[in-house]
């Protein structure tokens, strides 16, 4: 007796929550989210089956879907930790040339330092850009020489001026010599009284 009650709940569920019809199990079979079962009508006993076409005379077509319908979305969840950080990229290509900038204000003049007494036939370092200034003088009739040297070797080798002179008018002879910051300079004077001058930029 208690069986028989069993099988009579287990139909009555069945047939409360599904759809039963042969008629529209044809369309379902077009679903492939659907499962399909066929329940005899007499003692309720339920099989599975893959398509509609397959329910007996004597069954009812039952099917269920795979996946129900989306819920509601949930709330946010909490923020993540920071992951890790990541490899460095690829150098970037070459951005294009900007356009050219004004022109700047012109800068501030260079100031001559002080005069500075220095030895013929000497080799000096310019620590600054400027100018060596040279002279002898003798009685007429003397021979009269001043020759300046000056480039980036020690000694320097390159003539940048001289003069002579071998005349019983001339008593005297006068150079200037320009010398850039870094070379090398000395006077070779011949003759008799000399004197040798250096004046730089800044000093």
């Amino acid at each position: 007796m208690l069986r028989k009650y069993k099988v009579l709940w287990v139909s009555l569920i069945i047939v409360a929550v599904v759809v039963v019809s042969i008629g529209a199990g044809a369309a379902l079979a077009q679903n492939q989210n659907i499962i399909y079962g066929a329940y005899k009508k007499s003692n309720g006993m339920l099989r599975i089956i893959s398509d509609p076409s397959e329910v007996r005379p004597s069954e009812n077509l039952v099917s269920w879907n795979m996946e129900g319908p989306p819920g509601p979305t949930g709330p946010q969840g909490l923020q993540g930790p920071a992951g890790p950080q990541g490899a460095k990229g690829d150098k970037g290509d070459t951005g294009t040339m900007g356009p050219q900038g004004e022109q700047g204000p012109p800068g501030p003049m260079p100031t001559l330092g002080a005069w500075g007494l220095r030895s013929i036939n000497t080799v000096y370092l310019a620590a600054t850009d400027g100018f060596v200034l040279a002279y002898n003088y003798g009685p007429e009739g003397a021979l009269l020489l001043l020759k300046g040297y000056t480039d980036g070797s020690n000694p320097p080798m390159t003539v940048r001026t001289q003069v002579w002179a071998l005349n019983p008018s001339v008593q005297s002879l006068a150079i200037t010599m320009p010398v850039r910051k870094g070379d090398y300079w000395k006077i070779e004077c011949g003759g008799w009284n000399n004197e040798v001058y250096w004046i730089g930029f800044g000093n």
